[in-house]
């Protein structure tokens, strides 16, 4: 079976289960946005949210990212924007927990990896335990992997698509 297109046909279901899910995923902005209709539209899968931006997946598994207010302005983040490397892995992290058959995309611990010192190599923020959020709030820098790979700043700046 051809490993990219498996994929591609994951992505695509999860994408059709979000979209028909009739519990309203709304912004609630000056201009509400449907995030489900946003989804079918782009036929992108949505996974984290911050204020400014939605951050997805599209069907080649490629995160996607796209301003709240400008939703159509989407941009695709991909390996060589090394400042984005913590957003991937939160996106892919998040993506494997909520939908288990995207667990393949989840990276490997190299050899050289390190323990994160973030979350002391758990996965988990400190700060969602002293919040006392049992479901995780915050994602670590390390996407919930518990390491980064060698080299890594952990205090890189991350600078949003415009």
């Amino acid at each position: 079976m051809d490993l990219e297109s498996d994929l591609t046909g994951k992505i695509q279901k999860c994408i059709d289960e979000f979209v028909v899910d009739p519990e309203p995923f709304v912004y609630k902005l000056e201009n509400p946005i449907d995030v489900r209709k946003l989804a079918a539209k782009l036929n992108v899968l949505p996974i984290l949210s911050d204020f400014f931006h939605q951050w997805g997946l599209n069907l080649n598994g490629q995160v996607i990212c796209f301003p709240v207010d400008d939703p159509e302005n989407s941009e695709i983040i991909d390996e060589e924007q090394k400042h984005f490397s913590n957003v991937r892995r939160r996106v892919y992290f998040l993506a494997s927990k909520k939908y288990p058959r995207l667990k393949s995309m989840m990276p490997e611990r190299r050899e050289n990896a390190v323990s994160c010192t973030d979350c002391g190599g758990r996965g988990r923020h400190p700060i969602n335990d002293f919040l006392g959020c049992e479901m995780e709030r915050i994602v670590c820098i390390c996407g919930g992997l518990g390491w980064l790979p060698k080299g890594e700043n952990h205090d890189a700046a991350v600078n949003f698509p415009k």
